[in-house]
């Protein structure tokens, strides 16, 4: 089947997109485990109930997050959604203490789940249902690849910064932990897969 320019231009920027995301979102998983433990010494109980309330906040959010893209519209629900969560990765270092950082995360997912089927409708929207197979398959590869690629780089990152710490002079001073470096990275490749 013949593709639209048109067509052709938002499928590619569709595969960077799932590309990023893919990355941003493997680049972070691991780094959440090692540094709720590694910073605040977080049990793997805690740990995991901190992810499984997650999980559940992301999934009543998906059961009303696609009702609402089908009255207003995919992209603002994205943004919606995807902006936020963006924001508050790079939060997460900041947090004082367990707590403050498990609500950041919880509202993470809150973001992120919000998003989620907005983006996978506005896909579907998108591509023509002929080759829509092909073509989600080639979306979730490239999801894929960049989920392959970014633990490694992410705990590579963390294993050697994680005990540093940086002073940003021009925000008065402010201390970063090294071990947050790799919020920032994925907070910086989700924001460019935002936009």
């Amino acid at each position: 089947m013949q593709l639209s320019e048109e067509v052709i231009f938002s499928l590619r920027i569709l595969y960077i997109s799932q590309l990023a995301m893919g990355f941003a979102v493997g680049f972070i998983i691991p780094i959440i485990v090692l540094y709720f433990g590694d910073i605040f010494n977080a049990t793997s109980l805690q740990i995991g109930t901190i992810l499984s309330i997650s999980g559940f906040v992301g999934l009543t959010c998906n059961l009303y997050a696609g009702k609402i893209s089908d009255r207003i519209g995919r992209k603002p629900i994205i943004t919606l959604g995807n902006l936020p969560a963006r924001l508050a990765t790079i939060f997460i270092p900041f947090a004082p203490d367990f707590l403050s950082a498990s609500v950041i995360t919880v509202f993470r997912s809150f973001g992120h789940n919000i998003a989620m089927p907005a983006s996978r409708a506005l896909n579907a929207d998108l591509i023509p249902e002929k080759v829509r197979g092909k073509l989600f398959g080639r979306m979730a590869a490239f999801f894929s690849i960049g989920a392959i690629l970014g633990p490694v780089l992410s705990t590579l990152i963390y294993d050697a910064l994680r005990f540093q710490t940086f002073q940003i002079p021009w925000l008065g001073n402010l201390s970063i932990r090294g071990a947050g470096i790799p919020f920032f990275v994925s907070s910086a490749i989700g924001l460019f897969s935002l936009f």
